[in-house]
Order: C-alpha cells, then structure tokens, then sequence
C-alpha cells in the first residue's frame, strides 16, 4: 500500500460464479459422456471459470442439461418452460411427445441422437414414459 499498489486477495472471494468449485464434472460430461465439448474452463488462476467461448453462445450445445445434472453445487441454471428450454445464453424449442403432448427434449439434442445413432428422427419423438 506504501508503494501505490492495491493488494489482492491471495485466493479471490468467488461472488460472481456462485457456487461453482471448478470441479470440471460439467466440462467432463459434455465432452466424454455426451461428445459435444460446448463448454470449457476459461482464464487463468482465481478468474478461472466454467463456460463457453469467448462467453459467446456456442453453437455445439445440444441443449440437453447433462451439465446440470451433474454440477454437484447447483451453480448451472437450465430453465425450461413449455416448449422453451434456457441454457448458456441459448433457446432451444422442445420436443413433444407425439403421444401424451408433453414436452421432453430439445428438438437439437434428438438431431444430435440421431445423427450420431442412426436412429430415425421419427422413432425419438415419443417421450420415456410412453415407449
């Protein structure tokens, strides 16, 4: 303080991030389980933290909330209301069930299946409590 300089705290008060420990279980799941890589770690020392590039939406992400579902602290917000679903600065529309109407998946995340199973779009649109 003597020599004009203001301090740091040797390890930051985490107040924007919330409650995120940096444990990389979202990171993880989205990499290795779900195969997109729509978020990463960013910055370096106490101003590390969880997201996607450049803070910008990525467009990769399938929507699907696996990161959510993992994060041990709750820091991740998905919200999904009708045929809307908020994660990461996206929208995605929801998938309803050609059965009962219920909305259950992101339309994005069942391309993705698709895709990646060989599975007809068609056969993904009944939702888990009707097949």
């Amino acid at each position: 303080k003597e020599m004009g300089v203001e301090t740091q705290p040797r390890h930051a008060v985490d107040t924007d991030k919330g409650k995120c420990i940096l444990c990389r279980s979202c990171v993880r799941v989205c990499e290795e389980v779900v195969g997109v890589s729509a978020i990463g770690l960013f910055s370096r020392g106490s101003y590390k933290e969880v997201g996607t590039p450049y803070h910008e939406k990525s467009d990769v992400c399938i929507g699907c909330g696996a990161c959510v579902y993992v994060c041990p602290t709750g820091h991740i917000e998905m919200i999904s209301t009708g045929d809307k679903r908020k994660i990461w600065g996206r929208t995605f529309k929801m998938q309803t069930c050609e059965k009962c109407g219920k909305f259950f998946a992101p339309v994005d995340q069942l391309k993705f299946i698709s895709k990646k199973t060989g599975v007809p779009y068609k056969e993904l649109t009944t939702c888990t409590e009707c097949r």
